[in-house]
């Protein structure tokens, strides 16, 4: 059997990673990861649902903000041009 062989149960691996890498790898969830389940669990579904729309809508990315630009034109035919291109971009 290979590492890549999805047979092989992840804790087999990881003293030979820990060997190879020098990282010490503890297998499970953290004390923090844990209470956070545990009081996620002891939640309706309903409020979990609700719970999992509100933290969506706050990390939705903000829009970024406007650069400032200063521009100049050599012609104001320059500048047309460059203002229709400009309403065609989204």
């Amino acid at each position: 059997m290979s590492q890549d062989d999805p047979q092989i149960p992840i804790f087999e691996l990881l003293p030979a990673f820990e060997e190879e890498t020098g990282v010490r790898v503890r297998p499970g969830l953290g004390a923090s990861r844990l209470q956070q389940l545990k009081r996620d669990l002891a939640l309706t579904p309903e409020q979990r649902v609700r719970e999992a729309e509100e933290t969506a809508l706050l990390t939705q990315p903000r829009e970024s903000a406007r650069v400032h630009q200063l521009m100049a034109f050599d012609r104001y035919e320059d500048f047309l041009q460059w203002q229709r291109l400009r309403d065609l971009l989204p």
